[in-house]
């Protein structure tokens, strides 16, 4: 009943100064639209809107997006209809969500967005419009309201939070975002202009309807969604639009008790919703992570003091779900190296025809390529030549070949002949479970021209291998001539195409062979 008494008298006020007010919309070239997020506050909507409907230049719509469960504004929004264009929508809970459905439903061409607490001063909205009305170029994206009820800050309050960059005032030119993520706020009454230059807003703020076609409050912050308004800002700073505060355009905020969550909620939300802001802007840079952490450090402290000194050990546990939060993301999102796949090939005699194919597959980039080369007596005083090619190539003897395979513990395993020593690497990856690969070519053979005349030999690593490349259709003929059961074969063409083409295909058929049996 008393917000309905009050409604009739502003109303009856309003129709003595009717012709005025008419006069004051004329004037404004611009369509301004109110947007009201609400909660379960009736009685704080409709001391807000006494303060809207006794402004001296009218709002031309007022859109009121209810999300209340217990105390639906609805009564409220009809009431206050009577003296102000008011549109109702019902939406679901989310500070974010029902600012985007204002944005959706509303038809200004200045869209100006206030908490159901605030109280605005008389002037508020023509000095908000005048400011976008002198901006003829059309650069100012958004423009801020100050508030009347400051809360000052001691000094060794303003020492510590400018030591950790934490959130703080300042009496310099411009407010700005620091790069833990903070803000600095400017006290503007001290400042000479009545414009002056911000990098972010708060929550009541008017934007021009422009600003939305590449910007929208984010919805990943849930509920309350505590720094919405700064992340919005800065984004549309960041599309190139400029953004100001009008300290003539003032308000009071209530900061009501009534629908607000509880104190470790709001903590844990106040430190998640922080580092998302951080995320999602400064943290591509090594020294920006630096003064994050920094400023956390701070966060810590300053949380622990207020605690202690309110017995409110609630916000101490909303901390810890923050940070919790916090550390479970990081880990998700840390870039593990991808584990290359350590490959050794093993060879009697590196020919100068195998080189480019090693050096093809050592550039694939989840490859680690090593090379085995067996040492003969005639190669005694031969020099390790390691350091020449792309991949590592170490000459062994071979009887050192089960040994060294069990020291380098290779995925995977390429052999090129039916030698002892692809014999004892055979045994060892039949022991040890690992996949090993036959590139073969008729012309490897060193002392006969048939797989079968090298017995249990071939017999035995055949029935190991896990697949077979072969060069050539004669080479794939001998391999598919064994008695054995054979693997999975590849033939590599090596008539009619170039030498570069061979060198691919071989090296690519090794790598297709090798990730198949891996995976």
């Amino acid at each position: 009943m008393a917000c309905e008494h009050t409604c009739n008298m502003l109303c009856s006020l309003k129709l003595g100064m009717s012709d005025n007010i008419s006069k004051s919309i004329i004037k404004g070239a611009n369509i301004l639209s109110v947007i009201i997020p609400t909660k379960d506050r009736p009685k704080d909507l409709g001391e807000c809107l006494a303060s809207l409907s006794a402004q001296n230049r009218q709002a031309d719509e007022v859109i009121i997006v209810d999300s209340g469960v217990k105390f639906p504004s609805e009564d409220v929004s009809r009431i206050w209809s009577k003296c102000l264009p008011i549109k109702y929508i019902r939406s679901t809970p989310g500070l974010t969500i029902q600012r985007n459905i204002g944005v959706t439903h509303s038809r200004g061409d200045i869209l100006f967005f206030i908490d159901d607490d605030v109280i605005l001063d008389n002037d508020c909205i023509r000095s908000l419009l005048n400011a976008f009305e002198e901006d003829r170029n059309g650069c100012i994206g958004g423009v801020g309201c100050e508030y009347s009820n400051i809360q000052p800050t001691s000094t060794v309050g303003k020492v510590f939070r400018l030591v950790f960059l934490l959130d703080r005032y300042s009496t310099g030119d411009i407010g700005y975002v620091q790069r833990s993520g903070y803000v600095v706020k400017l006290e503007t009454s001290k400042a000479s202009k009545v414009l002056v230059d911000q990098e972010w807003l708060h929550g009541v703020a008017a934007y021009r309807r422009e600003v939305f076609g590449a910007n929208r409050f984010e919805e990943r912050f849930p509920g309350y969604a505590r720094m919405e308004d700064i992340e919005f800002s800065y984004s549309v700073l960041k599309t190139g639009y400029r953004l100001k505060i009008n300290k003539n355009a003032t308000f009071y905020h209530k900061w009501s008790p009534s629908s607000r969550d509880d104190i470790g909620v709001v903590q844990q939300m106040a430190i998640w919703n922080r580092y998302l802001f951080f995320r999602w802007h400064f943290s591509s840079c090594k020294i920006t992570w630096c003064c994050y952490i920094w400023s956390q450090i701070g966060e810590c402290l300053l949380t622990a003091i207020i605690s202690i000194r309110r017995r409110q050990l609630g916000r101490i546990r909303g901390a810890i779900k923050g940070y919790k939060n916090i550390l479970l993301d990081i880990i998700k999102r840390v870039e593990r190296p991808k584990k290359k796949d350590k490959v050794i090939y093993l060879t009697n005699q590196l020919g100068l025809s195998k080189l480019p194919v090693l050096v093809k597959l050592s550039r694939i980039k989840d490859v680690f390529l090593k090379v085995l080369e067996i040492q003969s007596n005639t190669d005694q005083n031969k020099p390790n030549l390691r350091r020449e090619f792309a991949f590592s190539l170490t000459r062994i003897s071979k009887w050192m070949i089960f040994p060294r395979l069990v020291d380098e513990a290779p995925d995977a395993l390429v052999i090129t002949e039916f030698s002892l020593s692809c014999l004892g690497a055979a045994i060892y990856c039949k022991f040890f479970r690992k996949p090993i690969i036959l590139v073969f070519s008729v012309s490897d053979l060193s002392n006969s021209s048939l797989i079968n005349d090298l017995g249990w030999r071939a017999g035995f690593i055949l029935r190991n291998l896990d697949g077979i490349v072969t060069i050539g259709k004669q080479s794939d003929s001998y391999v598919r001539s064994h008695p054995q059961r054979l693997p999975e074969i590849i033939m590599v063409e090596n008539s009619s195409v170039g030498e570069m083409n061979i060198i691919d295909m071989e090296a690519n058929a090794i790598y297709k062979l090798i990730k198949k049996i891996l995976k």
